[in-house]
């Protein structure tokens, strides 16, 4: 069974995202490792800043994954992570990335579950979200005169960046429930580049090579 141009299209799309997810936590470790020297609120904001991007990077690959679904225009419309997941997981109880580790025997790809790893969860990203738009936003007035503890620490928001890492280092994302499916790692050693490889499953449950797409590196910057 080919997989379709829209389907290939998807998964294209999808890297593209896992490649920003990269940056942005490169971004994030930049913040924290504050080598400027900037004040704890500066380093705090800076890093919550990255990590809301992630959570809204993480619900738009689930969509771009998804995207040949009829999806109702509010999903394309919000920019809140928690409306997209919410109606993804009408389509598809199984939209979410889940971190894998994955062996090839052949032509079939061994894949296992590890998900008593501390990963990001769909609960989780939803509230990730709202913890750090807390942090960025100074108004109203009552939170600028209050003498409360920042909502977070830093301390904190590095333990929520490593969650995201566990997420997606390698993962699965289920397209089609016993169908299709994503197999992804956010970097290979050979380019460093993120990979997917779509997996379909057969009759008996087992998980066949269907065909593999790399990200593509961005044009060089000319002098």
């Amino acid at each position: 069974m080919a997989i379709s141009k829209t389907l290939q299209n998807n998964a294209k799309l999808y890297l593209q995202l896992m490649e920003e997810v990269k940056v942005r936590i490169n971004a994030f470790n930049k913040a924290i490792e504050n080598q400027e020297g900037f004040p704890e609120m500066l380093v705090t904001e800076n890093a919550s800043l990255q990590l809301r991007f992630l959570c809204e990077i993480i619900s738009l690959a689930c969509l771009s994954a998804h995207g040949d679904y009829k999806l109702p225009s509010a999903a394309h419309d919000t920019y809140e992570p928690g409306k997209i997941l919410k109606t993804l997981e009408r389509l598809n109880s199984a939209f979410y990335p889940q971190p894998v580790m994955h062996s090839n025997q052949g032509k079939y790809h061994h894949i296992q579950g590890i998900s008593d790893i501390e990963h990001l969860s769909k609960d989780e990203l939803k509230k990730l979200w709202g913890l750090t738009g807390n942090v960025l936003h100074r108004t109203p007035i009552s939170k600028f005169y209050s003498k409360k503890k920042p909502p977070v620490t830093t301390e904190e928001l590095v333990k929520w960046a490593q969650k995201i890492v566990n997420l997606l280092n390698e993962h699965i994302i289920v397209i089609e429930q016993n169908k299709f499916a994503l197999l992804v790692s956010l970097k290979t050693h050979n380019t460093g580049m993120s990979v997917a490889t779509f997996l379909r499953f057969d009759s008996n449950g087992y998980e066949v090579l269907a065909d593999t797409f790399s990200a593509v590196p961005p044009p060089a910057r000319s002098r």
